[in-house]
């Protein structure tokens, strides 16, 4: 048992208005910085208040594909995977699922933090080069 449940102060769901909370304080100047960019239409722009997902379309506009798509081209599909895998993990973990988040996950990240900073620099050298 890794004892998340005796924690009050992981009760998902103060948690995920807070998070809420701290992504939409961002979303108006980010959305009004990007859509004034003159590659980015503002109708491409989502009008969530996700900053996860307006930055993920901003990569689709951007690239024309996305980051863990660019993370495989490269040669890091585990990393991609352990990404996604995460990333899903942490939206039902803010959505009410505080056990998402286990010690398999934690350590799964902590073991491929060299690999993971690997292949961002591998993405980001592939856009910056080309």
């Amino acid at each position: 048992m890794n004892g998340f449940h005796t924690l009050p102060m992981l009760n998902a769901r103060p948690l995920g208005r807070r998070w809420c909370c701290c992504s939409g304080a961002t979303s108006r100047p980010e959305s009004r910085g990007f859509t004034e960019l003159p590659c980015v239409p503002s109708h491409n722009v989502s009008q969530t208040t996700s900053f996860g997902v307006t930055l993920e379309e901003l990569y689709k506009i951007f690239f024309g594909t996305n980051y863990f798509d660019d993370l495989r081209v490269n040669g890091f599909p585990r990393v991609a995977d352990l990404l996604k895998d995460i990333h899903e993990r942490r939206n039902a973990f803010a959505h009410g699922r505080p056990r998402a988040i286990n010690d398999l996950t934690v350590n799964a990240l902590v073991e491929n933090l060299k690999a993971e900073h690997d292949a961002w620099i591998a993405v980001y050298n592939s856009r910056v080069i080309s």
